[in-house]
């Protein structure tokens, strides 16, 4: 539940309907107004939904797993334990990837310099 209604704080429909509005920018097949923001209703609602599943799948995972195969090594993974650590990795590798694209951009910063001089 908390899912849901987060997602329509965050993204409010006819909000994201009038800034594509005014931008010029449009969903394709979907007509600029009113009829975007229901596809946008429509479509969060969807995937809303989705992702509270997953998360209620996720949150029950390591309990089920440890219930089925009698292990204890899952007893210290609660599900938010699993998010947090994937949320962490992925912002680690975007990261990672930032500076990668930065450190391109110096050296073409120092070949500029060098030509210049």
């Amino acid at each position: 539940m908390f899912n849901y209604f987060y997602t329509f704080i965050q993204l409010e429909p006819s909000e994201l309907s009038e800034q594509l509005k005014r931008q010029g920018a449009s969903i394709p097949a979907v007509r600029p107004g009113k009829a975007t923001s229901q596809y946008i209703t429509r479509t969060l609602t969807r995937m809303s939904i989705l992702g509270s599943a997953f998360l209620g799948v996720l949150a029950a995972a390591p309990t089920l797993v440890e219930s089925v195969t009698k292990l204890t090594a899952f007893r210290g993974f609660a599900g938010t334990s699993i998010l947090i650590l994937v949320g962490v990795a992925t912002d680690t590798a975007r990261r990672f990837r930032a500076e990668q694209a930065m450190s391109k951009y110096k050296d073409i910063d120092k070949l500029y310099d060098e030509l210049k001089d």
